[in-house]
């Protein structure tokens, strides 16, 4: 609600993992009648605002069950009527044009499940940032699991995705990468890990639909 009141306001400092969502989403709203947008790991409600005046677009919230309860009770609230919440991504089945993972894939155990539900929706497009790649010559294994150290003394444990295996996976389903680039937290580096592979980047990556 904090941000809700504020959000106007100089009191107001997006923490967005991509600091030009808007225009992408712009873009591709022009494209439909009505944009169905799915926020996977939205956290807090600050995107939707950031959204929310677009022209037909509806937005999906996902995130964990306490996260999700109260973002219902904030859309009663609030009347928030192009907001909608949802609690199983991996059996939802309404049609979504654009997912976005903010941040988030990495720490979703069943990442694979719910990417294919997606793919089999004909999802349009899919949006990551933050996410973690690495290269490495005769490696066939999809993702490592890193330890992060960046937010001590609380411990998380994060994917590394192969990037081979992970473009793959779109581009057997007819997708191509439009654009992949640094994120704009660049202060992440991983120089401790040369051991294993010395391509392993911070990146945003956008497929979409052939």
């Amino acid at each position: 609600e904090f941000i809700i009141k504020n959000f106007n306001s100089k009191k107001y400092s997006s923490k967005n993992s991509c600091n030009y969502l808007r225009q992408v989403v712009d873009s591709e709203s022009k494209r439909n009648f009505i944009l169905n947008f799915l926020d996977f790991g939205a956290g807090d409600i600050n995107t939707f605002l950031e959204l929310k005046n677009i022209s037909n677009l509806k937005y999906l919230y996902h995130d964990l069950k306490d996260r999700n309860k109260i973002i219902k009770f904030i859309k009663d609230k609030y009347s928030f009527e192009n907001l909608e919440v949802v609690d199983d991504i991996i059996n939802y089945n309404k049609y979504i044009d654009f997912a976005f993972f903010g941040s988030s894939i990495g720490y979703t155990k069943s990442y694979e499940e719910i990417l294919n539900n997606l793919i089999n929706l004909n999802c349009k497009c899919f949006l990551f940032t933050g996410i973690i790649f690495f290269k490495k010559d005769n490696y066939n294994q999809k993702q490592i699991v890193l330890k992060q150290t960046n937010l001590m003394p609380n411990i998380n444990y994060v994917y590394m995705f192969n990037y081979d295996i992970f473009k793959k996976q779109f581009e057997k389903n007819n997708y191509q990468i439009i654009f992949k680039k640094n994120n704009q937290y660049n202060k992440i580096n991983f120089k401790n890990l040369n051991f294993f592979s010395e391509s392993i980047e911070y990146v945003d990556i956008f497929f979409k639909k052939i």
